[in-house]
């Protein structure tokens, strides 16, 4: 939103990309930069923040995005209340991980209303199911400028809002449909 990126002093007309989160080795940060620069566009932005879990890797993410002014890397812990301002500067989340079961980043945007682009591994085809394919993408391999152009399109073209889906995923939905799971295959209450 407009309030979020005057505050981290991007362009309200830009289309930013984000990645907010622990930075680890699996997550390919490094190759998001390096495939978000093949996109010439002027008017796009990568907003990466997030505190990586070695000096090697951070120093791999600034090589990534060299002299490039659209990507901005906040290599640092992002403090709690600050969150919010990079989930809400961003059109689109892309969590472009090579080994993933689930992921808390993803929940955390959804929860900000933002569109996520993620890899179909681990139990992130199921979260699409879940909530939809109106808020997560997936896509095979590793993710390309092509699939980032095109998920930037896919958010852009759905106007912000709050993902109702995520309700089914509070603890007490999880609680209720974790006890009717056991109770269908026979077990006491």
């Amino acid at each position: 939103d407009e309030a979020a990126r005057l505050r981290l002093g991007i362009a309200a007309e830009s289309k930013v990309i984000g990645f907010l989160g622990q930075i680890r080795g699996y997550k390919n940060v490094p190759h998001l930069v390096r495939t978000f620069r093949q996109l010439p566009d002027p008017g796009l932005r990568l907003l990466v923040a997030g505190r990586p879990d070695s000096p090697e890797l951070a120093d791999e993410i600034r090589t990534a995005a060299g002299e490039d002014a659209r990507v901005r890397c906040v290599l640092a812990h992002v403090p709690d209340d600050e969150i919010q301002l990079y989930l809400r500067a961003c059109n689109l989340v892309a969590l472009p991980f090579t080994d993933v079961l689930n992921s808390g980043s993803a929940l955390l945007a959804l929860a900000f209303g933002r569109r996520v682009l993620v890899p179909a591994l681990g139990a992130l085809g199921e979260l699409r199911d879940e909530v939809g394919e109106a808020w997560v993408r997936t896509y095979s391999g590793e993710v390309t400028a092509e699939e980032l152009r095109g998920a930037l399109a896919w958010a852009d073209g759905r106007p912000p809002g709050r993902c109702s889906a995520l309700d089914a995923l509070t603890w007490a939905s999880v609680a209720r449909r974790t006890l009717d799971a056991y109770a269908a295959l026979g077990a006491p209450r």
